[in-house]
């Protein structure tokens, strides 16, 4: 707000209303005449309770508090309601500042309020990785001891609801819901420590004759439905045009054989063995595959529907005109593989590998890594859309001739020392990530916002970065050549030691930024652009 601004004009209330001080007390009696039949007196004083706030500008360092003042108190006796209303405020150190990573509220009682290393704790429990997803819903926490909160527990409880009641709910009835709360929370973390447990070898003994898989292998029938295989040994064989529906597979070995023209539905496969496998033409859709094992499998001409990948390896595997469409990959391991000419749409990783991962003309569109780690992997001739790595570290990544488009990176995502190169990126979302000593050689990037990205120690040659945002973006030591940089926003940025050759920066917004005496701008192009001084210092 503007320091002039006259804030009697908001929440205003009769003159005789206000209270010519900051903030109303703790306690705050009330009493009320005429709004109850035969004049019936309604009175009560409003908690002693103080609002309490915490922000995080960064998730690695200490929180700092935001004073909250009680400003505003409403009585509305027709609804039998009261309102306490809070106001604080964050200062901003420029224009354009975003500082806020994590605001953490909560009410303490006024008499005694709770230390700065409790709401930590609190902080600490609910972001910590691995967190139960319900440690959100633990609001009595953040309350007064024995001051239960109104709890939604379905649509009638919502204030938007024409049958919602503002009166207090009855403590068993919150007690009853936090208790379901935590149950589910146990739940999770028993469901955790069971997953946990299943990771070890099942010891599954080999099939005999009498086994149902092996039964099924000896009477050479082509379809096999609900059958059960059980250590059932497949290795070295080739199966031609098999058929596999709502079958399950625990401890079977299929190191060295072959799959030709086969269809698997929604089948489930526990700690198998497919080392050395060849697939092709081969359709799986609605599968799970739990604890494989896939090194130096061959795929050609494989089609993935809806299957989902839990702990497997596919090290030194070979895709070959693959398509994986809406597939769920968790902690799985594609190191040191290929993909040539394969589609993914629509799938999922999480916490995967794709160390020196080779992927040559490959087409991604709508996946999601989460957690992912590629270092040096390499991206040929391809083309990635509407994707998203979050909190995923792919450092030392090579791209050369690839599209990118709408790719968005989020939570501290690591690019840093990659390579670029005759590569288009449009709509790029890069806020915050870490570029850092990357190269980017004769590429474009347009409509893109890199806005608190780290571009230390960059290399950027004959590169088109038209309207590109770069506020509050880092890029010390960073080496810019032969660039267009037209009408893009360096605001706030840090320019120390960094080096323009042959830029054109023509309308660009250079307001605010940070250099010193290293900064070069040599042989540039500066018409219209934006060059307003810091007001404060930068430490060295």
């Amino acid at each position: 707000m503007p320091p002039q601004i006259d804030r009697r004009y908001f929440q205003m209330a009769p003159p005789g209303q206000w209270l010519k001080k900051s903030a109303w007390p703790d306690s705050v009696p009330f009493k009320l005449i005429g709004f109850r039949p035969d004049n019936e007196e309604i009175s009560g004083a409003f908690p002693a309770v103080s609002a309490r706030a915490f922000v995080w500008d960064n998730p690695s360092a200490p929180p700092s508090e935001v004073t909250l003042l009680r400003k505003t108190l409403w009585l509305l006796p027709d609804n039998d309601m009261g309102l306490m209303v809070f106001t604080g405020s964050v200062p901003l150190t420029h224009l354009f500042d975003e500082p806020i990573d994590t605001l953490l509220v909560g009410l303490d009682d006024s008499h005694s309020l709770r230390e700065l290393e409790y709401y930590q704790q609190v902080y600490k429990s609910r972001s910590v990785e691995g967190a139960a997803s319900f440690e959100f819903l633990k609001d009595p926490e953040l309350m007064p001891e024995g001051m239960p909160l109104n709890v939604i527990r379905d649509l009638a409880d919502h204030p938007d609801s024409l049958r919602y009641s503002a009166s207090a709910m009855s403590e068993a009835e919150s007690e009853r819901f936090y208790q379901d709360v935590q149950d589910a929370i146990d739940r999770q973390e028993q469901q955790k420590s069971e997953e946990q447990e299943t990771l070890g070898d099942l010891n599954v003994p080999a099939a005999g004759k009498e086994e149902a898989g092996t039964q099924w292998l000896e009477s050479k029938e082509d379809t096999a439905t609900n059958v059960t295989f059980l250590g059932t040994d497949f290795s070295g064989m080739t199966l031609d045009n098999k058929q596999f529906r709502y079958c399950m597979f625990t401890g079977c070995h299929f190191d060295k054989a072959t799959f030709k023209d086969c269809t698997f539905e929604h089948c489930q496969f526990t700690q198998s063995d497919f080392e050395n496998s060849r697939w092709n033409n081969v359709h799986l859709s609605g599968c799970l595959f739990k604890q494989a094992e896939w090194q130096k499998a061959a795929f050609t001409h494989c089609k993935w529907e809806k299957s989902t990948f839990e702990y497997g390896v596919f090290k030194h595997a070979q895709f070959t005109d693959n398509a994986l469409d809406n597939c769920l990959i968790n902690h799985s391991d594609f190191s040191l593989g290929t993909f040539d000419h394969c589609t993914l749409n629509g799938c999922f990783f999480s916490e995967t590998h794709c160390d020196q991962t080779q992927f040559n003309q490959v087409i991604i569109t709508s996946c999601i890594f989460e957690k992912c780690d590629g270092p040096k992997a390499c991206f040929t001739e391809s083309t990635i859309e509407k994707t998203s790595f979050i909190s995923s570290s792919w450092v030392g990544g090579r791209l050369s001739h690839c599209y990118l488009n709408s790719l968005t990176t989020g939570l501290n995502t690591n690019l840093s020392e990659s390579h670029f190169e005759q590569c288009s990126l449009n709509k790029m979302g890069f806020l915050k990530v870490n570029l850092q000593s990357s190269t980017f050689i004769n590429c474009s990037m347009l409509e893109s916002c890199c806005d608190k990205a780290d571009f230390s120690q960059a290399t950027l040659i004959a590169c088109d970065m038209t309207a590109v945002r770069l506020k509050d973006a880092n890029l010390v030591h960073s080496h810019w050549q032969n660039t267009s940089l037209q009408q893009s926003m360096f605001y706030n940025a840090d320019l120390r030691d960094a080096t323009f050759q042959r830029c054109n920066l023509a309308g660009a917004n250079l307001a605010m930024i940070s250099q010193n005496m290293d900064t070069r701008f040599e042989h540039c192009l500066t018409e219209k652009t934006h060059w307003i001084p810091r007001r404060y210092t930068v430490p060295a």
